[in-house]
């Protein structure tokens, strides 16, 4: 399917919580588990000419008042010259002393004017990966993801221990808060409903704040 002007896409996201006494059935599934950080859910359009901009979740008039700077252009840079959609957390003012204007990525809806429905999330992380080229570069990895440059991060799956990691989070940094899974085997679908994606993905919130994701 392609994707050869700008429309609004709503970002995959999990609306249902589960609770920690659950995770042991998700390892078993062979869910991916990955961090969610404390920040803004934003979609990033770039277009053939190399423009970006940045979206939020709750629908096609929620533009961001932050859009993208240098660290995230010089990713940019590097794609070919057609329409490309990724999904991530964009991580500003929300968590005291942490990192501001760093993207964290880990889904994409469009590669190259390719709109991926019907594509699996393990397809589409391996696509996200090779688009950063972090599979040819010394990048650098840490818990909870790997950093393309100072301002674009990837999330860093997991896929066993949930149920000791989810009790080590009461000593994560506060840009931490909780815990998505999603099935690798998860297709995309349509992106024209909030809820379009939310089938294959559920949330654990960290149990020591409140939290709104």
């Amino acid at each position: 399917m392609k994707y050869t002007e700008y429309r609004y896409l709503w970002p995959p996201r999990p609306d249902r919580k589960i609770p920690p006494t659950n995770l042991d059935q998700l390892e078993r599934m062979r869910w991916w588990g990955q961090a969610k950080f404390n920040g803004t859910l934003c979609t990033m359009y770039v277009t053939p000419d190399g423009d970006t901009l940045a979206m939020g979740r709750h629908g096609p008039d929620h533009k961001l008042a932050w859009q993208p700077g240098p660290a995230w252009q010089a990713f940019v840079n590097t794609l070919a010259p057609g329409w490309h959609v990724v999904v991530g957390e964009l991580l500003n003012d929300k968590v005291k002393g942490g990192p501001r204007g760093v993207i964290v990525l880990f889904d994409m809806l469009v590669e190259d004017g390719e709109y991926l429905v019907g594509t699996t999330l393990r397809e589409r992380f391996h696509r996200l990966t090779e688009m950063l080229n972090l599979y040819n570069r010394d990048a650098r990895l840490e818990l909870t993801h790997r950093e393309y440059n100072e301002g674009v991060w990837l999330v860093e799956n997991r896929a066993r221990a949930f149920t000791e990691w989810f009790a080590a989070l009461d000593r994560a940094p506060d840009m931490i808060e909780g815990l998505v899974f999603k099935s690798p085997d998860g297709r995309l679908q349509p992106c024209g409903r909030s809820a379009s994606n939310s089938a294959w993905q559920v949330k654990c919130r960290r149990p020591t704040a409140n939290k709104s994701f």
